[in-house]
């Protein structure tokens, strides 16, 4: 039984005409005709009426047609489900992430590499506007950055909060926030990140001013930066902890002034994501640290 057969009836009992169906299934009328011929021989019943009203289904075509309809859905979705097994077993996976959502990713990784050896990861770093821009141009399928973005074709969905403080060189002398602030050269995140201004707006709060001499958006090459003496700055706790324990720099004392931010996975509204993609979006946030 040729299953082209079986969409060819649907198409009849769909349309009401064989010229109808012919149209619709890219056929001439006569190839249809034959093919209606040819299932109705299979099956040893006619399956189809043509009177003076046009073409209707016999009973017995009307109660074919329930398992022809359930027969092709339940191809359709073997079909789906092979390209979703073929899709993990050797597809790709084009990741955005923000530096400071590395952390994250690095668990993420071992659980998909270990459930889809297959899959070939692609990770792209910069700040979360930029990789957003990679996304809508379809040159990423995920990214992870910080929140919030207020994009309205931007689906945000937070995975981890994490604190940020105010860090010092060992040989910093320790006064007050503002006084440290003001006699110590700021080492800031660029302008326009979001993180950038998460920070701008705890120091408005608290009416303190830095005085920036230098914009990177690397929190590890920022708190070595700390280190070698050059500056302060607010940077997250999970980078500064090992400066911290070797004593190379020196957390200041929170006080009022704190900064907590959360990191999230982005995609776009109604983007259809792919099977790798889907497998990682699952793995995150199943591993979600809020």
């Amino acid at each position: 039984m040729d299953l082209e057969h079986l969409r060819t009836l649907i198409a009849i009992a769909e349309e009401g005409s064989l010229s109808a169906a012919a149209r619709r299934r890219h056929l001439s009328q006569p190839a249809v005709s034959m093919q209606m011929k040819a299932l109705e021989d299979g099956l040893g019943s006619r399956l189809i009426h043509r009177g003076t009203r046009g073409i209707r289904l016999t009973a017995a075509g009307e109660a074919f047609l329930v398992h022809a309809r359930r027969a092709l859905q339940t191809l359709d979705a073997g079909r789906a489900e092979v390209e979703e097994v073929e899709g993990l077993a050797r597809g790709s996976l084009r990741l955005g992430a923000t530096d400071a959502a590395t952390e994250i990713l690095s668990d993420a990784f071992l659980r998909l590499h270990a459930r889809h050896p297959g899959i070939e990861v692609s990770v792209e770093i910069d700040a979360t506007g930029a990789l957003i821009r990679s996304l809508r141009q379809a040159r990423l399928d995920l990214v992870l950055g910080t929140l919030p973005v207020n994009e309205a074709d931007v689906v945000e969905e937070a995975l981890a909060r994490e604190r940020l403080g105010l860090v010092a060189p060992k040989t910093a002398r320790m006064t007050s926030q503002s006084d440290l602030l003001a006699r110590e050269p700021f080492i800031a995140y660029p302008r326009g990140s979001t993180t950038r201004a998460l920070i701008e707006r705890a120091m408005a709060r608290e009416g303190l001013v830095a005085r920036p001499v230098m914009e990177i958006g690397r929190p590890a090459i920022m708190a070595q930066l700390v280190a070698s003496g050059l500056g302060v700055s607010v940077l997250p706790e999970s980078v500064t902890r090992p400066f911290i324990k070797d004593r190379s720099i020196q957390r200041v004392a929170y006080g009022r002034f704190r900064v907590d931010r959360s990191l999230g996975l982005l995609t776009l509204k109604r983007q259809n994501l792919d099977p790798s993609a889907r497998a990682m979006r699952e793995i995150l946030l199943a591993s979600r640290r809020i």
